[in-house]
């Protein structure tokens, strides 16, 4: 119960990563507001949840006027926000040269400009309050230059920047502001976007040789959201199994494991 009494606001709450987010939460004490374009999905996790513990609420995080009136209606139904968890996005793992203006430009407006809308909309009630944490779930590939993520990776990147910033400009005001990036996740997002060739190399890179469970950044979120993360402000917190701090390449290791091999290790 490290969440008791908190209200949540999860954009993307109706699948994934965020789905996750919700169901935590719940667990852990606090209230969900699941915030989502997809308005059936998104009352279906809050019924789920059970009344009073989740509520939907429509919001496309890349229209100012759907998240003015989101937020708006957030206040009026639960009186206040505790905590936003930026979770909505999508992906796309397309060649630079293939990638058009136009989806770079839409990856950006809902992985980036969404979460500056929310965060600006939150935050100003935040300030209200003197209290509050932002958490931006981004993502290793806003870390490193993956093949294919131009858009995905530049958007991650720039939200990134966007929560050293903000958390910077927040602290005065008694909000923390935090972000998670998460390498590869078994969500239906990944799984749209990488086949099975994709997901060896994958997983041959990730020093735990696995997926991380939708769950697993749920975790995280929980702590950065509880009182034990109450000293911690612009800090990115890699959950990705240890792919950017310890990942190798699939033929380095062959390599290695050939080498012990011959000297007679086991």
């Amino acid at each position: 119960m490290r969440l008791k009494d908190k209200v949540f606001v999860v954009t993307g709450g109706a699948s994934g990563i965020g789905l996750a987010i919700c169901k935590r939460v719940v667990h852990e004490g606090g209230a969900a507001i699941v915030a989502d374009i997809n308005d059936a999905a998104a009352k279906k996790v809050a019924f789920d949840l059970g009344e009073g513990h989740a509520h939907a609420v429509h919001m496309d995080v890349s229209s100012p006027a759907s998240v003015e009136t989101a937020f708006g209606t957030i206040v009026k139904h639960s009186g206040r926000i505790d905590v936003l968890v930026n979770s909505a996005g999508i992906a796309v793992d397309i060649p630079f040269l293939d990638t058009s203006g136009e989806l770079f430009q839409k990856t950006l407006n809902v992985n980036l400009f969404g979460p500056f809308l929310c965060s600006q909309a939150a935050a100003r009630h935040m300030v209200t309050q003197g209290s509050g944490r932002i958490i931006n779930i981004a993502s290793s590939s806003g870390q490193r230059g993956n093949k294919g993520r131009s858009a995905y990776g530049s958007s991650k990147g720039g939200l990134i920047n966007l929560t050293k910033v903000v958390a910077a400009e927040l602290a005065p005001h008694g909000i923390l502001v935090n972000a998670i990036a998460p390498g590869a996740v078994e969500t239906p997002m990944l799984a749209n976007m990488q086949d099975r060739a994709m997901v060896q190399v994958w997983m041959d890179r990730i020093a735990m040789h696995r997926f991380a469970k939708p769950d697993e950044i749920a975790s995280a979120v929980v702590f950065l959201a509880s009182d034990d993360a109450s000293y911690i402000t612009g800090h990115v917190l890699n959950v990705d199994g240890g792919i950017e701090g310890c990942g190798i390449l699939p033929s380095m290791e062959r390599d290695s494991r050939a080498k012990l091999k011959s000297a007679g290790a086991s």
